[in-house]
């Protein structure tokens, strides 16, 4: 080994470090640590002295461990013979051995003479004493994966002699998937949709869509392991039938046609149909109830997909097999006849046009329920009865429903010729009657025949279409089974009608212009158009602005913070043309709008104008902006128009201050200079004359100044 002396008279060693020392060690006796003698000495350059250090050196302990493992899922596997894992240390010293595993228990059949930590037969545990004790609990080990765990897991063997550094080996193990049955979840029934009495010819439903709620492979999803992924829904193995012939017959479609389903099923022939497969009751003459229900296993396609008709065996169900252990009924119900009310003539095509009187819904239509009809000596009793009238797709408020002819709303009564027949509500687009025992037959066909349709908004679909409902309200004195309904509909013809636009604001505020002024005077600083047709554009649209009683001068042009630009005559927003613009610079300007003109980009339109004149006018002058909507839907290009006024108030420019300074003096205000240009004062007299705002002459350093509030500064000097 290698001894290194420190500087304190300290040393360090280190064994091994080459492949003679590793031999020497080796070669040592078990159960002994190796010797190392270092003889070393000392001198001052005039004498020396020598002396023998023996430092003992403790070997490192070994483990010995198969290769990689395969075992099934939920099964033990014994790591004995080839598979024997085993400790070993040169210095015979007590070992202490980690055994750990992720997915799966650690057990040992033996741990006599060890000291165990933890507990054996989970997924971690670890043992200490000496090696003999510790290979013979070793060869007890055995492993068993999670309950239905497949997938990688590792088993990690930590072995320390308290010494040097733990020795850790790893053996890789497989847990190969093994199918286990389905289960089944959310309850252990199933029921068709319910049935009429005598239907002659039930369409059933699919299996999937019967028992598909009620299976779960969820034990196979070993997929966040890299294990196994569920199976899927194969369909059912049915293995009793309890109905009887008085009651009808169970039975499943296949080959074109419905078979019977035998009432007396062996378990050792379970009949099989596909998850696709279709099951229906078809009851016998005039039953209805409830019949016996079919008993079935679930099938998982762990074995394949199933064919419907064949047989299984299901003497065996639940494990590895793909029956469910458990069973699911399938049931019906058959209800009793009650004669549902049907429409007739319930097909005419009204046509509403906006803004007109509502029109008839069908003058001609009629409601018959053959148990209703016959009550009253055969002129009928709608009592319970009720009749639903709405938008299909959902309620509008939009949709208003009145009266005509011999049909009145008084309140919350329904009328015919003051006879009250019924009670009604009639809001947020749905009518709804309640008939009362004067509904007869007939009066039931006059409300029916004189309900009226009008739409009340600005922007109308182009058609609606009503739907009828009809409630014969049964309560059991009809039959059993609840009330039946008859529905129909009308479709409604809209035609929509232009409505005008609304340019605000309607009163807007008055703006002043200051002859002079180095910019135009914002016009409808909040200028904005409402149309009720909501329109996508106004295409075909015009906006005028143009002043009335105009002075030579008088200018409207686009504002500097406009968005807006003319491109030879186009106007543009950017990249976007919303129109022509003729008039910029002139008393009057026109836009003609196009399909760029979006609601957003007229109101910002309306926003770009200002006003400017040259003129010496103080009049005021009247704006006038003119929007023309394009026609909208229902009308014709330019279409309907709004206006306001806007005043724009012109005044002269303001009066300012005069002041002056000779020779670095203070200022001194001389007096006033007025916008009409009197007010012109003498300033300094002496070698000169200099005066405001003609200055000339000789004299000393004079300086002239007009006040900010004029709007200018200006000064001359000598």
């Amino acid at each position: 080994g290698d001894l290194t002396l420190s500087a304190n008279g300290g040393y360090s060693y280190s064994a091994g470090a080459t492949s003679t020392e590793r031999t020497a060690l080796a070669g040592a006796a078990t159960g002994s640590h190796p010797l190392e003698i270092v003889t070393y000495t000392i001198s001052d350059g005039h004498t020396a002295a020598s002396s023998t250090l023996t430092i003992s050196v403790d070997r490192f302990p070994a483990n010995s461990v198969p290769g990689a493992q395969t075992v099934n899922e939920d099964t033990s596997l014994a790591f004995t013979g080839a598979k024997l894992i085993s400790v070993s240390d040169p210095d015979d010293a007590p070992l202490a051995v980690a055994l750990s595993a992720a997915h799966g228990n650690i057990t040992l059949g033996t741990t006599t003479g060890l000291t165990v930590t933890g507990t054996n037969g989970s997924h971690g545990v670890t043992i200490a004493g000496s090696v003999t004790a510790l290979d013979t609990a070793l060869a007890s080990l055995s492993y068993q994966g999670d309950s239905n765990f497949n997938g990688a897991d590792t088993l990690t063997i930590n072995t320390s002699d308290g010494i040097t550094p733990h020795v850790i080996n790893t053996v890789g193990l497989t847990v190969s998937p093994v199918n286990d049955a389905p289960v089944v979840v959310n309850g252990t029934s199933a029921t068709l949709v319910a049935i009429n009495e005598d239907l002659a010819n039930p369409v059933g439903e699919q299996i999937i869509t019967l028992i598909g709620g009620h299976f779960s492979d969820a034990t196979d999803e070993q997929t966040a392991n890299g294990g196994s992924g569920p199976n899927n829904f194969a369909g059912v193995a049915v293995t009793a039938n309890a109905a009887t012939a008085s009651q009808g017959t169970w039975q499943y479609f296949s080959g074109g046609i419905w078979q019977n389903i035998a009432t007396s099923i062996p378990v050792t022939s379970a009949l099989l149909l596909a998850s696709t497969t279709s099951v229906r009751f078809l009851p016998a003459a005039n039953f209805n109830g409830t019949p016996g229900v079919l008993t079935v296993h679930e099938v998982d396609d762990s074995a394949g997909a199933i064919t419907t008709g064949t047989t299984a065996d299901l003497t065996l169900t639940g494990g590895i097999t793909p029956y469910s252990a458990g069973t699911v009924t399938i049931g019906e119900t058959v209800n009793p006849v009650n004669d549902a009310p049907a429409f007739s003539g319930l097909d005419n095509t009204p046509s509403f046009t906006e803004g007109n009187a509502a029109v008839v819904l069908d003058g001609n239509a009629t409601v018959t329920d053959l148990d209703l009809a016959a009550l009253n000596s055969g002129n009928g009793n709608y009592l319970g009865a009720t009749l639903t009238l709405s938008r299909d797709g959902g309620a509008s408020a939009q949709d208003v429903f009145g009266t005509s002819g011999t049909l009145a709303f008084s309140g919350a009564n329904v009328q015919i010729s003051g006879t009250t027949v019924g009670t009604l509500t009639n809001s947020g687009g749905t009518l709804a009657i309640a008939f009362n025992a004067s509904a007869t037959s007939a009066l039931v066909n006059n409300v029916l025949d004189q309900i009226t349709y009008a739409n009340s908004s600005n922007a109308p679909p182009s058609s609606v279409q009503i739907d009828y409902t009809f409630s014969d309200g049964n309560t059991g004195s009809q039959g059993s089974g609840g009330a039946l309904t008859a529905s129909g509909h009308i479709a409604v013809g809209i035609t929509a009608t232009n409505d005008a636009p609304d340019l605000t604001p309607n009163a807007p505020t008055a703006v002043t212009y200051v002859e002079g002024q180095t910019s135009p005077v914002a016009l409808l600083a909040t200028g904005a158009v409402t149309d009720p047709d909501n329109p996508a554009n106004f295409n075909g649209g015009s906006l005028t602005v143009a002043i009335g009683s105009a002075q030579g001068g008088d200018e409207i042009v686009l504002l500097g913070s406009s968005p807006f630009t003319d491109n030879a005559g186009t106007l543009m927003d950017g990249l976007t043309a919303i129109g022509t613009v003729t008039g910029l610079g002139t008393s009057s300007v026109s836009v003609s709008l196009d399909a760029g003109a979006t609601p957003s980009e007229v109101d910002k339109l309306t926003e770009s104008f200002g006003f400017e004149t040259t003129s010496a006018s103080t009049a005021d002058r009247t704006v006038t902006f003119t929007f023309k909507d394009g026609g909208n839907t229902g009308g014709t290009p330019p279409g309907l128009q709004d206006s306001v006024t806007q005043t724009v108030h012109v005044t002269g420019p303001a009066d300012a201050q005069l002041y002056f300074r000779i020779n670095q003096g203070n200022d001194v205000q001389l007096g006033d200079i007025n916008s009409s240009g009197t007010g012109l004062h003498t300033i300094y007299t002496g070698g000169g004359i200099q005066s405001s705002p003609s200055p000339g002459g000789n004299g000393n350093e004079t300086s002239v100044a007009v006040d900010t509030a004029a709007g200018l500064v200006f000064s001359v000097g000598k």
